[in-house]
């Protein structure tokens, strides 16, 4: 069975956003030291040493993301670092990675799309559970493009990702790809835009694409959660289910495998013409219908889809008799006044409960 019946909360405090810098004050940062990728031990046990102080690991997560926002990124030999432990923990995982264990509670994050600021709400609301390990926390793509924080964003994400390896998890979005992330958008910048203006456009090949590239596609929880950034791949692809872990997606353009472009672009959809899968608009993905969400979930042996990829406006919604939930957590979305929320699911033993927290 599905969720028995989602309850919809709401922060109701305001918070404050997380201050930005100035992208202009990036450009200026003097005698900066470019290193090899990944760091050599020299590196590591000179250039990092202020940065792996005990008080610096310990610390508060949502003050070390504030630190890590308004200082941290002005190393190179920081990025760097991170990028590469994040990379270590990521690239061994399969392509459909497995989250079991004896923790009964899920947190799913949906779109951030470089917006900082809903990072830290969520963070700030729920982000104790991480330091507790309490629970299991999963970011479900699309993590940069278009927001004023993408890098802060990435890196924050990818640092909690090496610190907590058994508690926190990334999925691929769409716009972890550098077609995506050169595209010239009507409402904000690129990724690649925020890189040359850091001047930080030289790793975009060296560190950004491998760190893209490790991450999984999709993730199951217990057995009974499926959590991928787009929807199921078409009936052709799904019948070769059991192949997909065996697809190498370190090396050349994922794209170019249809069932992982229809597992990060395809959306649900409520139209009675559309039975089973069909192509859809977007160019790449298609269309599923109720019908096929249930094939799915039946032939990945789990009870509940959850997807982002769509902005909607309040920040989660329910289809396919509650058999598929989409969570959009950028609030504000490109000027679209949408509130941004998060998903959270217990296992309950013969049910799952799910909360979707709005802020």
């Amino acid at each position: 069975m599905g969720c028995n019946g989602p309850r919809m909360l709401s922060l109701k405090q305001p918070y404050a956003s997380a201050t930005v810098s100035s992208s202009k004050n990036w450009k200026n940062i003097e005698n900066r030291t470019r290193v090899l990728f990944p760091l050599s031990d020299e590196h590591k046990d000179h250039r990092m040493k202020p940065y792996q102080r005990p008080q610096a690991i310990k610390i508060n997560i949502v003050n070390f993301a504030k630190q890590l926002d308004n200082d941290l990124l002005r190393s190179e030999v920081f990025v760097r670092k991170v990028c590469s432990d994040a990379i270590e923990a990521l690239y061994h995982q399969k392509n459909i990675q497995r989250v079991n264990g004896g923790i009964k509670e899920l947190i799913v994050v949906g779109d951030l799309h470089g917006s900082y600021a809903s990072l830290m709400k969520i963070l700030d609301l729920l982000g104790n559970k991480i330091k507790t390990k309490s629970c299991h926390f999963v970011f479900n793509g699309d993590y940069v493009d278009r927001g004023d924080g993408q890098l802060s964003v990435l890196m924050l994400l990818a640092w909690l990702r090496s610190k907590y390896p058994d508690h926190v998890f990334l999925n691929r979005g769409n716009h972890e790809h550098e077609t995506m992330n050169r595209k010239e958008y009507h409402h904000g910048r690129n990724f690649v835009e925020e890189l040359e203006e850091r001047a930080y456009d030289h790793l975009y090949e060296e560190c950004f694409m491998s760190l893209f590239n490790a991450m999984p596609l999709a993730t199951i929880w217990q057995d009974r959660v499926f959590i991928v950034h787009g929807g199921p791949p078409r009936p052709h692809e799904l019948r070769q289910w059991e192949s997909v872990d065996t697809i190498d997606r370190m090396n050349g353009d994922i794209l170019q495998h249809m069932i992982f472009a229809d597992m990060l672009w395809s959306d649900p959809t409520k139209e009675a013409s559309i039975t089973g899968w069909r192509k859809g608009k977007r160019g790449k993905g298609g269309l599923f219908s109720e019908r096929y969400t249930k094939e799915f979930l039946k032939a990945v042996d789990c009870q509940l889809l959850v997807r982002s990829h769509q902005c909607v406006r309040g920040g989660c919604d329910w289809v396919h008799g509650r058999k598929v939930c989409t969570i959009f957590s950028a609030e504000n979305y490109v000027g679209l006044e949408n509130r941004g929320a998060v998903i959270v699911v217990k296992n309950c033993g013969d049910e799952l409960k799910c909360n979707c927290v709005q802020f």
